[in-house]
This record gives C-alpha cells, sequence and structure tokens, in this order.
C-alpha cells in the first residue's frame, strides 16, 4: 500500500480519546468503549469513523513517548 497524504475541508468531529504510547498501546479499548457509545452521537454526517492520534510537538518521539488517541465520527454543527 502506497502512503500519501491529502489536504481535506475542516470537520466537526465527536468522539473519546485515551492518552497512550506505542508500548503501551489502549487502542482496543479505547475502541470498545467508543463502539458501546456511538450509537448514542446525534447528527452523525455519514458511517464514517476517524481514528486520529495527537503529538504534542515539544516531546521528542520514542515508543513511550504519550500521545492522545481519539476515536471519533462527523457531525453536522446544525
Amino acid at each position: 500500500m502506497q502512503s500519501r497524504i491529502e489536504f481535506i475541508q475542516p470537520r466537526l468531529l465527536a468522539g473519546m480519546s485515551l492518552e497512550m504510547s506505542i508500548n503501551s498501546d489502549r487502542t482496543s479499548e479505547l475502541w470498545l468503549s467508543f463502539k458501546s457509545k456511538m450509537g448514542t452521537i446525534k447528527n452523525r454526517v455519514d458511517d464514517k469513523i476517524y481514528n486520529l492520534k495527537r503529538f504534542h510537538p515539544e516531546r521528542s518521539f520514542s515508543d513511550d513517548t504519550l500521545f492522545e488517541k481519539w476515536a471519533a465520527v462527523e457531525i453536522d454543527p446544525a
């Protein structure tokens, strides 16, 4: 699979996050928790789900560096 970078229009997302590192991966915990609540989110735009990672630019990166991981869906702001 070829990697690529795409620029998209801003979106409003609703979801949940957990702090983790590569060595202390909590992805399964995050998604199991989010999927049980996903049906309660109103104004969903579509059935797509978003898996986001937010890294802190001032931290040097290693397998133990903490970052935020999000499980989210797009919602209509109206």
